[in-house]
């Protein structure tokens, strides 16, 4: 264990894309420039004096492995690792990392056109199933395609109360009617 890397904290690369809200291969560019040091866990022990987890791992190498041909291929994320005390001084040093995209929907359409799945919309918001139906119910959440054939639906139906199928995408309403 002499040639391994001792670390108290440490934190995945996947969260980081989601935290720094990045593409893998803004990622690479970013690790690459300032060079951020990537580890991989070999393994994890307790430490008998106070009892934390201490991550014994290889690495500080400044490059995510990348797969397939140049062009057509993906960085691995998977099983990298970044010392948590290394980003959160990255973090200090840019803090413009962390601010949230200005069109973040852009992303949403490339990939799903008009029809985005109400779960994906949930994820986005960070919101829990129930908290979503609220959302929705409120009348003050994201429009559905269906959106005004299923409100005169819940009129004839409900005439009483909100009522908001959880979903996992628009075009589920089809069967209501």
């Amino acid at each position: 264990m002499d040639d391994l890397t001792q670390l108290l904290r440490v934190i995945s690369a996947t969260e980081i894309v989601k935290k720094w809200n990045v593409t893998n291969d803004r990622l690479n560019a970013i690790v690459e420039k300032f060079r951020l040091p990537l580890y991989h866990i070999c393994e994890k022990r307790v430490r008998p004096d106070d009892g934390k987890i201490i991550y014994f791992c290889t690495g500080s190498y400044f490059k995510f492995y990348y797969e397939g041909d140049y062009g057509y291929g993906e960085y691995i994320l998977e099983d990298v690792c970044f010392n948590t005390d290394t980003v959160e001084l990255f973090e200090f040093e840019h803090p413009e990392i962390l601010w949230s995209p200005a069109y973040p929907d852009d992303d949403l359409e490339k990939k799903y056109g008009e029809n985005i799945p109400a779960d994906v919309i949930r994820r986005r918001l960070n919101m829990s199933p129930i908290q979503f139906i609220d959302l929705m119910n409120s009348g003050q959440g994201p429009v559905c395609s269906w959106e005004e054939g299923f409100r005169e639906h819940q009129q004839k139906l409900y005439p009483d109360g909100d009522f908001f199928p959880l979903v996992s995408n628009c075009k589920s309403f089809a069967h209501y009617f």
